[in-house]
């Protein structure tokens, strides 16, 4: 792991809930090391009227450009980035709810910790929102 007081934001804010948070949650080892976006790898994205729900869990992986080939869509209907990266997408209140594009590294160790997709989004967004 990355030792406190390092320069990677995201190591420092998992190894502060570690810390002081509960058992088991120390576990817990998130990275920085990607290329772009948000440090935790996931963002709410819009979906077309009537994709497929059956595409929308976590195990359910494809590149970038396969979603965006889908409809799949940034908020606001700007496109996917044009990177070589797999995600899934979940939707934490069900169908018709907000739709997240995750990345599954960290997403994948915070759900290893708390399986609930509502606690995982709230974690990441929280991380993100003390990084900037």
């Amino acid at each position: 792991g990355v030792p406190l007081g390092a320069e990677d934001p995201l190591a420092q804010l998992g190894h502060a809930i570690a810390a002081r948070g509960p058992a088991g949650l120390g576990t817990v080892r998130l990275s920085s090391a990607w290329p772009f976006g948000l440090l935790t790898r996931w963002r709410e994205v819009a979906l077309p009227d009537g994709f497929d729900q059956r595409l929308i869990d976590n195990k359910t992986k494809k590149s970038l450009a396969q979603w965006q080939a889908l409809g799949v869509r940034r908020l606001f209907g700007k496109d996917l980035p044009q990177r070589d990266l797999v995600a899934s997408i979940v939707q934490p209140d069900g169908p018709g709810g907000r739709a997240f594009l995750i990345y599954p590294a960290n997403y994948k160790a915070i759900l290893n910790w708390n399986r609930s997709h509502k606690f995982a989004i709230a974690v990441g967004s929280l991380a993100d929102a003390i990084v900037r």
